[in-house]
């Protein structure tokens, strides 16, 4: 099976809400399971495609962004970093 940027999509997507739901748990002092759900998130890092991967800053390859076409990847991962904080303050006022 062929993987194409909508599964890299769907991917990141469920990648940003474990990590976000993470990140609720341990400011809601669950704080070990919340550890161990950031912990299974970072293993998201190890599947993504080279070309998309997270983890692939400093290995010198060109790393294209997933969401925004016209855009580096910085200013994703900005948004990515914007996006964390809202849900996490969403869940908090929701839950």
């Amino acid at each position: 099976m062929a993987i194409t940027l909508k599964h890299v999509r769907y991917l990141r997507i469920t990648h940003l809400l474990v990590l976000s739901f993470a990140l609720y748990l341990i400011t809601a002092d669950d704080f070990s399971q919340g550890i161990a759900l950031a912990m299974i998130s970072t293993l998201f890092n190890s599947i993504y495609p080279p070309d998309y991967g997270g983890s692939t800053w400093l290995s010198g390859k060109p790393v294209y962004p997933i969401f925004l076409q016209n855009s580096s990847r910085l200013v994703e991962s900005l948004c990515e970093i914007i996006g964390i904080i809202v849900m996490v303050a969403a869940l908090s006022f929701l839950l």
